[in-house]
């Protein structure tokens, strides 16, 4: 069932059938997140919380951390574009680790920095159904994705991580790479704009051999330039699952592509 709140979510939270899926339109006022989520402590049965753009606010977010441990059956939170920042990230960090069937973590575009990843990580390992984390257009750099790169190991179900646009650089590429072996259900990574360039794209390569399931590689615009997809094409044949790549905006060149047109044919 899918009900959708264009003013409040009080009234919906009053009908007489308890609510599946609960999403919301754009600009609720952070007031009414937060009395909706007082409601919302009645109904057991939630798998879905679409809150995306909506502009919660702190009171919002307090509000939905308050409820969110009681929400056993909670497997999709979505709240991209929310401008949340690293406290509020802190607020639903330390209840995340309470909810036993979530899969599905959405913070796209919340600007929650390398605290509110570090935050994040503090947890994540808690989170042993965790299949989806997309954590892209946070500003994280290299020192957040330290912190997440110590755990993504530990989650095991993990199968689709997104970092795009979070100026991780090569240092940051690093460290993810150091344990992107471990992640073997792992089947989708996207890395698009985060200014990895040669060296980065490297360290990639130096493990992707090892990511048996990854279907999909997202490295568009990093600057990885003819050498970094040289290094690439020299492993890419190993990862015999992979269905899409997508290397655009990377200045390659002739060169670039016919290194990989001699390994993807």
């Amino acid at each position: 069932m899918l009900l959708q709140v264009s003013k409040t979510m009080r009234t919906v939270m009053q009908r007489v059938i308890p609510p599946v899926i609960i999403k919301v339109k754009r600009e609720l006022r952070p007031e009414s997140v937060a009395n909706a989520m007082l409601d919302m402590n009645k109904w057991c049965r939630l798998t879905t919380i679409d809150f995306s753009w909506t502009n919660i606010g702190a009171e919002g977010t307090g509000g939905l951390a308050a409820v969110l441990g009681q929400c056993a059956s909670l497997a999709h939170l979505n709240l991209r574009w929310n401008n949340l920042g690293s406290e509020r990230a802190g607020m639903l960090a330390a209840v995340l680790g309470q909810c036993a069937s979530l899969a599905h973590l959405d913070l796209c575009g919340n600007g929650i920095g390398a605290e509110g990843a570090g935050s994040l990580a503090a947890v994540l390992g808690q989170c042993a159904s965790l299949a989806h984390l997309d954590l892209g257009w946070n500003n994280i750099g290299a020192e957040g994705t330290g912190m997440l790169a110590a755990v993504v190991g530990q989650c095991a179900s993990l199968a689709h991580l997104d970092l795009r646009w979070n100026k991780i650089g090569a240092e940051g590429t690093g460290m993810l790479s150091g344990v992107l072996g471990q992640c073997a259900s792992l089947a989708h990574l996207d890395l698009c704009d985060n200014g990895i360039g040669t060296e980065g794209a490297g360290m990639l390569a130096a493990v992707l051999g090892e990511c048996t399931s990854l279907a999909h590689l997202g490295l568009r615009d990093n600057g990885i330039g003819a050498e970094g997809a040289g290094r690439l094409a020299a492993v890419l044949g190993q990862c015999a699952s992979l269905a899409q790549l997508d290397l655009g905006w990377n200045e390659i060149g002739a060169e670039g592509t016919v290194s990989l047109s001699a390994v993807l044919g």
